[in-house]
């Protein structure tokens, strides 16, 4: 058999079966975390809307392909290294 003559064999059978050819669609979403500055959201209301507009231009939705984690140290900084991780 010709090289030429089995790319076509092995592309045929690729196409044929085409959850070997394309990859699996993934279940889990991405998850971003956020240390805010404040003790709670409402302090943070304005910064959070513009963070999800932000998002929402770059054609990522909050619920849908990717979920916000949010922390509130309260302008403490020793509790942002122990909320980080």
């Amino acid at each position: 058999m010709r090289r030429r003559d089995f790319f076509r064999v092995v592309g045929g059978a690729l196409v044929a079966t085409p959850g070997i050819a394309s990859g699996q669609p993934t279940k889990e979403i991405a998850t971003v975390a956020h240390l805010w500055h404040a003790a709670n959201a409402k302090e943070e209301s304005p910064y959070y809307e513009a963070l999800l507009e932000g998002f929402s231009k770059l054609g990522y939705v909050e619920g849908s392909n990717f979920r916000l984690l949010h922390r509130f140290p309260n302008e403490m900084p020793e509790h942002f290294r122990s909320m980080a991780g």
